[in-house]
């Protein structure tokens, strides 16, 4: 996950969360035991998943922070996707069923809809595409917005930029890559 123009966060092979401050700079290995790992475009919220698929927040790469277990049950997940200022967090649990939460300390709410594999939102949080497991993309209007087939080819993984108006999305098995503007 890219946030701050060069800041990732990431997944090493062991499991590790790790982190890089920038292009020039070594990845550092972080506590915890994670397989994703999220990051909103501030660099403020890193949202991560365990592979008990119980969630993990932390504020960011600061002194002192460290990965807080979200203890609601309905926070089990197997993906999760944060705004540019992490007040917009949705997350796919290991149903397919797609929850919201405005914020780190916001209530969790179910998004009745279709059962998504994998979830993607916008920066500014108006955009919120999804992949079914029969790889179908779905978009919504952010929060208020009502869900619907988007068309296209079959993808496992979309992706979406700051202001919503360009949508990236892959097939792994075809090996391609696509992308719309909105």
């Amino acid at each position: 996950s890219v946030v701050n123009e060069d800041e990732i966060w990431g997944i090493s092979p062991n499991d590790k969360p790790i982190w890089r401050e920038n292009s020039n700079a070594e990845f550092s290995t972080l506590s915890g035991d994670l397989v994703y790992v999220e990051g909103s475009a501030d660099g403020g919220h890193v949202w991560g998943i365990n592979e008990q698929k119980i969630m993990f927040y932390r504020p960011g790469r600061t002194s002192g922070s460290y990965w807080d277990p979200i203890p609601e049950a309905t926070t089990r997940a197997i993906k999760v996707s944060v705004s540019a200022d992490g007040s917009h967090v949705w997350f796919v649990n290991p149903r397919n069923l797609v929850f919201y939460r405005n914020g780190r300390n916001g209530v969790v709410e179910s998004i009745a809809g279709p059962e998504l594999k994998q979830i993607a939102v916008s920066g500014d949080g108006n955009h919120v595409w999804g992949v079914t497991e029969d790889k179908q993309l779905y978009y919504r209007a952010g929060h208020d917005g009502t869900w619907f087939a988007a068309g296209g080819p079959l993808v496992d993984y979309v992706s979406v930029n700051g202001d919503g108006t360009v949508m990236y999305s892959v097939n792994y098995e075809k090996k391609r890559t696509y992308y719309r503007f909105c």
